[in-house]
């Protein structure tokens, strides 16, 4: 008899200690902002005495908005994608540029670089050598340095895995970059891949681009753009109705 009391009171106490985890977690009295847009979700975070902190933006429109309330000494983030609030959730205080813990538990979260948002599952592992794992790798692909995976067993992947995200969100944070350098202009054209051929024909043409040459090879078609403001020849390979390959060419009539 005792031993099954113990249980259920052990069972109580777990039960217990997963609501606690949870309440801290999902912001309850935000929670009518999913699915809303996001001057919706502005104006109800204005009107509770939260103000803004940052913005992080992982894609054209896909971003994270964090937001502080003194008198609850919270700090709240919704993800939202295409205009629309998909998650209200509470965030460290770090994330909010606040200290999240006293001296005693050394400010455990305001020793990573690494936005929280970046982790999987958009939340910090439960042990610190993995943290310290994933933030030291995203910041070494972030920062472009070299890959120094010294770490083994479970840590090895996790700086991997986070190496290339790191990597990734450079890539995304830097995306206006042609990739030339030197004292010339040099005009951005690779975001034309994919897109219908003829929006892609006035994009470059807008951007300074005259057709140069035009030839036809096995039903795709071959024109070569010149700018010359920028001295910047580049070739487009055009499918059955969109640009299939965008390239630097040096074959332009001068």
């Amino acid at each position: 008899m005792k031993t099954i009391k113990k249980t259920v009171l052990m069972l109580l106490i777990l039960v217990v200690s997963v609501s606690c985890g949870i309440l801290e977690d999902t912001s309850f009295d935000l929670q009518d902002m999913v699915g809303g847009n996001i001057s919706g979700a502005k104006r109800e975070l204005q009107d509770k005495g939260y103000y803004h902190i940052r913005t992080d933006r992982t894609g054209y429109d896909d971003i994270y908005s964090y937001w502080w309330s003194n008198e609850k000494n919270k700090c709240v983030s919704y993800h939202s994608v295409d205009g629309r609030v998909k998650s209200v959730a509470n965030t460290l205080a770090s994330n909010c540029n606040k200290s999240t813990y006293g001296e005693g538990n050394n400010n455990y979260y305001n020793k990573y670089n690494t936005r929280e948002h970046h982790y999987p599952n958009q939340k910090h592992y439960g042990q610190e050598s993995h943290n310290f794992a994933f933030d030291r790798g995203f910041q070494d692909g972030l920062h472009h340095k070299t890959y120094h995976n010294f770490y083994s067993g479970e840590l090895k992947g996790i700086y991997a895995n986070a190496y290339g995200k790191g990597a990734a969100e450079r890539n995304h944070k830097t995306s206006y970059h042609s990739g030339h350098s030197g004292y010339r202009s040099h005009i951005q054209v690779y975001d034309l891949k994919g897109q219908a051929y003829e929006s892609a024909y006035r994009t470059l043409k807008s951007r300074g681009f005259s057709e140069n040459k035009k030839s036809m090879k096995n039903g795709k078609e071959y024109i070569l753009w010149y700018n010359r403001s920028a001295n910047q020849c580049v070739r487009t390979t055009r499918g059955y109705n969109h640009i299939e390959a965008i390239e630097t060419s040096n074959y332009c009539n001068k």
